[in-house]
């Protein structure tokens, strides 16, 4: 009886290749945003010492947001995949519009949040003046990639429910190699084109969402 209760090696292999084959393109599209991140923080980098620390008190609001979102989005993928499962698939419809309708408004609340109170939220994470002045105007560029990365939290969680993981990581492939073209464009410039410095590294992620 206890030979018969252990899994068919053959169907554990499959069922191994399987995952791997599920789990590695979200590997890769992880991999990617954070390689995205590092290449335009390096460009900043050759920038003044002060720019790379503006950015990275406008990143850490931003991504407080994000994270929001991602969890939003797992739940969202969660129930999706246990709906497809069960080959509710009208359900699983309901459940993505839901997510839409639910995150889209958040994340322009949070938008407005923002743009209404900049000072006191990038205050609270530094009073330093050259920090300060450079984080706020980051932040008020950057910040306007919120609806459309949550836009792109749904539509990974759409795919990822149904057991797509592929579309997810080519669409991140394509986001981040905008965003890291788009970038080295508006930070340094190009020809003629003097370049806006931290400014075109905010613009970046807004025109690649």
């Amino acid at each position: 009886a206890r030979a018969h209760a252990l899994p068919d090696p053959a169907l554990r292999k499959t069922v191994n290749r399987d995952i791997f084959r599920m789990v590695l393109p979200v590997i890769t599209e992880n991999v990617l945003q954070m390689s995205a991140g590092l290449i335009t923080s390096a460009m900043i980098g050759r920038l003044m010492a002060d720019d790379i620390s503006a950015q990275g008190i406008s990143l850490r609001i931003y991504n407080t947001f994000w994270s929001l979102f991602k969890g939003i989005g797992i739940g969202a993928t969660v129930i999706t995949a246990l709906r497809y499962g069960q080959r509710r698939f009208g359900d699983c419809r309901h459940t993505i519009e839901q997510t839409y309708l639910t995150l889209v408004p958040f994340a322009l609340l949070c938008l407005a949040v923002i743009v209404a109170l900049p000072g006191p939220i990038v205050g609270f994470l530094s009073d330093e003046p050259a920090l300060y002045d450079s984080a706020i105007s980051y932040l008020r560029i950057a910040i306007w990639a919120l609806p459309f990365a949550a836009i792109t939290v749904c539509n990974t969680a759409a795919f990822n429910g149904h057991g797509n993981t592929k579309t997810p990581m080519y669409i991140a492939l394509l986001l981040n190699a905008v965003n890291i073209v788009v970038g080295f464009v508006l930070i340094f410039g190009i020809g003629s084109y003097s370049g806006m410095g931290l400014m075109g590294a905010a613009v970046a992620p807004v025109a690649s969402q």
